[in-house]
Formats: structure tokens, C-alpha cells, sequence
């Protein structure tokens, strides 16, 4: 047998024994677990956080364009966040009830250790048909996901419709 035809029966061989070995009728090797692992320790640990700033007013503003949906805008929540141990997250959420909407955005805090974080709104759009009012009263919380959910801040904010 020649080197060339040995080379390719090795190759064909290995992956045929690697496929078999890694399949659901052996599982004896699982090269997806690593891949597709939770994030160890996510909401865990502690931070402390202050709150610096949050917006007074969330703005549902009409889009260009004829398309006649409203993109939510607002200033950026500001916090101040120290001591981080583990894998805290932070949730910063817009509710506006009548709507029946909440917006969500969670940032780890894992990297974040004396750092000034800005929170912001995601870009979204409401369509014509769920904004019919001309303001709504709404709910901005912060929340820290470390050993336990700990609400650092909620207040009641008011919703502007501007066509």
C-alpha cells in the first residue's frame, strides 16, 4: 500500500470512528456540550449600583416616510456600578401597561466594575393601530439579577405621543 492511499484511508477511517463514537447510539464523546454550555454563574454574585439619572419622559414619536409607526425614544438611564463580584446582570425595563408592551435590556455587569453605564432604550417600533392615545402613563425599573432580584429603582414615567 502506498503512503497517498494510507493517508486517505486513516482520514476516512478517523472520521468514520469519530462520527460512531459522537453519535446518539454511543454518546461516549460530545463535542457540543462545550459549545452550547449556559452561561456558568449568569445572575449570580453582587454588585452595588447607584442609580444616577433616569429619564422623566419616554417619547412615542410618529415615523417618516407614511410607514405611520411610532419608534420609542428616550434620554439614557445612567448608573454607577462598584464591588462586582461573579456574574451580576442588570435589567433596565420600560412597561407601559395600556399597551400592553414591555421593553427589556439586560447588561452583565460582570466587566463593569466602577464603571458609569448608560442605559438606552432598544430602537423600537409601535404600529399605528396599538398607539391611539396621546400619552400613557408608563413604569421604568432597574433591576440587579445577582444572588437574588433586587429592584434598585421604579418610578412611574410618563409616555408622550408626538405625531
Amino acid at each position: 500500500m502506498d503512503v497517498e492511499r494510507a493517508a486517505v484511508v486513516g482520514t476516512v477511517a478517523l472520521v468514520a470512528v469519530t462520527a460512531v463514537l459522537s453519535g446518539p447510539l454511543v454518546g461516549g464523546v460530545d463535542f457540543t456540550r462545550a459549545a452550547h454550555a449556559p452561561d456558568a454563574g449568569a445572575g449570580t454574585g453582587t454588585a452595588e449600583v447607584s442609580v444616577e439619572s433616569v429619564p422623566e419622559v419616554v417619547v412615542l414619536e410618529r415615523g417618516d416616510f407614511g410607514a405611520g409607526t411610532y419608534h420609542m425614544t428616550a434620554p439614557d438611564a445612567v448608573v454607577r456600578v462598584g464591588r462586582v463580584t461573579g456574574n451580576p446582570h442588570l435589567e433596565y425595563v420600560i412597561e407601559i401597561p395600556a399597551l400592553d408592551y414591555v421593553e427589556g435590556r439586560t447588561v452583565r455587569l460582570h466587566d463593569a466594575d466602577g464603571e458609569r453605564l448608560h442605559l438606552a432604550v432598544r430602537p423600537v417600533e409601535l404600529g399605528p393601530r396599538i398607539v391611539t392615545g396621546e400619552s400613557y402613563d408608563g413604569t421604568i425599573s432597574i433591576r440587579l439579577q445577582s444572588n437574588r432580584t433586587r429592584v434598585i429603582y421604579e418610578a412611574p414615567v410618563r409616555i408622550e405621543v408626538i405625531e
